[in-house]
């Protein structure tokens, strides 16, 4: 028994309430069924494994004699399905037991002609799942062998050469009618199909019944063409043989202009052995698709690093392909060699007369190509580099964007290459649209520098924005070896207070990406701690701006230094900002502190009469302060007690919280008046009423002596504003949160009214 249950895996792992009666029928004891069925009747129907009945159980193993048992007992059952999940069945039956499960299902009610939502019938079920015997059984009781589903296919579309070859299969629906170009929704016929799924004994059968070589699918493509589809890496040699050799047109297009050359020749396995085929019957080797390509230039694809690249390029040119055709843009064979560096390639092009200075819809020629690529070792773009240079490549041709290939060479940190470049003439000073020189471009190599400057590069040369090398170096975001490179720069005669066309010098753009090291050099050679850009900026405002990415510790050493040269901290800007409303407004403690002891002015005021107290409390900014009272002490305590307009006071209690409380202590505790009033003739504690702040923070202001009765531009006391306020809150409050806010209004309203 166990040996039986383990044959039909059922005690391979555990199964939710068994039921005798199934497991039963399952493995075919037809003696204990039918008592089983006489003693518990009510259970004929019992589910069993995978939602499974006494009745599928056992035509599923092909018991049909247990079957028939259950069916007169009513086992309950759908026939249609019965006879679908039969057909489909993985579990291979032996072809008698198969057989006689369908023959069970169509004899008890199943229609053999039925459609499924999808319009198939049991025999597109029967073809596509490969099952011979059972399309054998639907044919016999007169099924329409070219019934077709919602995709146009009839059951001859659907045989699955893809999992193994059903040349059988395909000959019995041909025996009873099959037609053999009947066309889907596509146009493909059934050798279109069969061809894409790349066995040979299919598409044979086909052929020899008729299927037309030559037809085309929707989208123009034959059988050929469809089975050199891109993306196919397994052997399609075989079919394209059978194919050819039965008539197939070997310069057929499809609705690309692609030719079967095309695609044998694009990245997939035995393009060489397809492809020497296809030349070897007439295919064209220069034929061109509607990008202007041929099948040279599709050879030769980015990334593509299979064996047989090399090979199937040097046998199209071999075959006669033109090395200079260009297509849509422009791309040459040996433009797209260089894109990938290979080297062979490049030279075998160039063997058979390939222009070393072609150039692509960008100016780009080869030589450009093998400096703009990267992911390639160094070594292989040394050697093509060379290669292209000893054949000829003009060093000095300028692309689209003017950019030379030692423009190229310099961004790129390519010494060995650049150094090729110059030795052959490299124009040392060519200019890029942006008005940028190689020197220009070189961020972080000091050997590179030293060897342009050497060659005669300019150290004070300008781009189009007025940049000259030792602002391009200063505002690199890169922390190499700028520090060296400014110091180089600087030796040579770099001016180190040039001004862009901002007005801004090295050190303003150094304050971007501050580094102390390079910082204390263009001190140390006389940078303008002073100098103004267009925006009234000195060094230090642009290092305070809190718009700028920097590191902490570095944007600290860089105001440090700054200072200790000489920098004004009273300086304005076009904002008439002061450096210490930049480092109130960033929040800035140490900052602010350092600025402070340096005699910055704390009552300063900018264009919108802000002093550096009122910036500290900017909306904008508040989340950041919330629980921090570092900055606002400071301040306060280096007497920070401006009460014209807004005080302080009032910005604080503007934007009310909790964590603030500790700030409008310290402000009353040193004499701040609590019944200052605003330009709107508003008190704090009218701005703490309709913010509606804490009741200790309303107490604080009332024991300091604010004025209960005094009265705003509008005649409103602080009472009357806690009252409008909380009749807005409450329309605000969500039904959770409206007692304890009526609760906390009401006591505020009452310590105000009752105080």
């Amino acid at each position: 028994m166990d040996r039986r249950l383990h044959r039909y895996k059922l005690l391979t792992g555990p199964v939710p309430k068994p039921d005798p009666l199934y497991y039963s029928a399952l493995c075919g004891f037809y003696d204990l069924v039918e008592h089983l069925v006489k003693k518990r009747s009510p259970h004929v129907n019992a589910t069993g494994s995978k939602n499974s009945n006494p009745l599928l159980g056992a035509l599923r193993e092909g018991h049909i004699r247990v079957a028939e048992l259950l069916f007169q007992h009513d086992a309950n059952v759908d026939v249609q399905e019965l006879l679908y999940s039969l057909i489909q069945w993985p579990h291979p039956l032996a072809v008698d037991a198969w057989v006689g499960a369908v023959q069970f299902s169509l004899e008890h009610g199943a229609d053999a002609n039925a459609r499924r939502e999808d319009l198939s019938t049991p025999l597109h079920l029967a073809a596509e799942c490969g099952r011979f015997e059972v399309a054998q059984t639907l044919l016999e009781r007169g099924v329409d062998v070219n019934s077709r589903n919602v995709d146009g296919k009839t059951p001859l579309h659907m045989v699955p050469a893809y999992k193994r070859p059903r040349g059988k299969l395909v000959q019995l629906l041909l025996k009873y009618g099959a037609e053999v170009n009947f066309r889907d929704k596509e146009d493909a016929t059934a050798l279109h199909v069969a061809s894409s799924l790349l066995h040979l004994e299919t598409p044979q059968v086909l052929l020899d019944n008729g299927a037309d070589v030559n037809a085309e699918d929707c989208r123009r493509r034959t059988p050929l063409l469809r089975v050199l589809k891109p993306g196919t890496f397994v052997e399609v040699f075989d079919v394209v043989q059978l194919l050819v050799e039965r008539g197939a047109d070997v310069n057929t297009r499809d609705e690309d202009y692609a030719t079967p050359l095309h695609l044998a020749s694009s990245k997939f396995t035995e393009r060489l052995q397809s492809a020497r085929f296809l030349l070897d019957h007439g295919a064209n080797v220069n034929a061109k698709n509607k990008q202007g390509q041929m099948p040279l230039h599709r050879a030769l694809p980015p990334k593509d690093t299979s064996k047989d690249r090399f090979g199937t390029a040097q046998l199209l040119v071999e075959r006669g392909a033109d090395v200079n055709a260009q297509d849509s843009d422009h791309e040459t064979p040996l433009l797209l060699a260089s894109s990938v560096l290979d080297l062979e390639l490049v030279r075998m092009l160039l063997d058979h007369g390939a222009n070393v200075n072609a150039e692509d819809n960008r100016g780009q020629t080869p030589l450009h190509r093998v400096l703009w690529v990267g992911d390639y070792p160094d070594g292989d773009r040394f050697r093509a580099v060379e290669l292209l240079v000893e054949r000829g490549a003009e060093v000095n041709t300028l692309n689209n964007d003017h950019k030379t290939p030692l423009h190229l060479a310099s961004r790129d940190v390519a010494l060995e290459k650049a150094w090729i470049l110059l030795k052959h003439g490299a124009n040392i000073n060519a200019e890029n649209k942006e008005g940028k020189t190689p020197f220009q471009l070189v961020r972080e190599t000091q050997i590179l520098a030293q060897m342009l400057l050497q060659r005669g590069a300019s150290a004070n040369s300008r781009d189009v924005d007025g940049n000259t090398p030792l602002h391009m170096v200063t505002s690199s975001k890169s922390k190499g070896n700028r520090a060296e490179l400014v110091q180089l720069l600087l030796e040579n005669g770099a001016d180190v207070n040039a001004l862009d066309d901002d007005d801004g010098t090295p050190l303003h753009l150094a304050s971007y990406f501050p580094e102390p090291e390079l910082v204390q050099i263009l001190l140390d050679y006389g940078a303008n701690v002073n100098a103004e850009d267009n925006q009234g900026r000195n060094p230090l405002h642009r290092i305070l701006d809190t718009e700028v990415e920097y590191y902490d510790e570095d944007r600290i050493s860089f105001a440090r230094l700054s200072m200790e040269h000489g920098a004004d901290v009273n300086a304005r800007d076009g904002d008439d900002e002061t450096a210490l409303h930049l480092a109130s407004y960033s929040l800035e403690p140490m900052l602010v502190q350092m600025l402070l002891a340096r005699g910055a002015d704390v009552h300063a005021e900018n264009s919108r009469r802000q002093t550096p107290f009122h910036r500290t409390f900017e909306a904008d900014n508040w989340s950041d302060f919330s629980g921090d009272p570092d900055v606002a002490q400071l301040l306060v305590e280096h007497g920070a007690d401006d009460n014209r307009g807004r005080t302080p006071l009032h910005e604080v209690l503007q934007y009310s919280d909790d964590d603030n409380f500790c700030v409008v202590q310290l402000l009353v505790e040193r004499g701040t008046d609590v019944n200052a009033p605003d330009n709107n003739h508003q008190t704090p504690l009218h701005l703490a009423s309709w913010c509606l702040v804490s009741l200790e923070m309303a107490w604080l202001l009332l024991k300091y002596g604010a004025d209960l009765n005094a009265v705003n531009i509008d005649g409103k006391t602080p009472f009357q504003l806690a009252r409008e306020s909380i009749r807005e809150e409450m329309n605000q409050l969500p039904p959770s949160k409206y007692l304890i806010g009526r609760t906390e209004c009401i006591a505020l309203m009452g310590l105000l009214y009752g105080y």
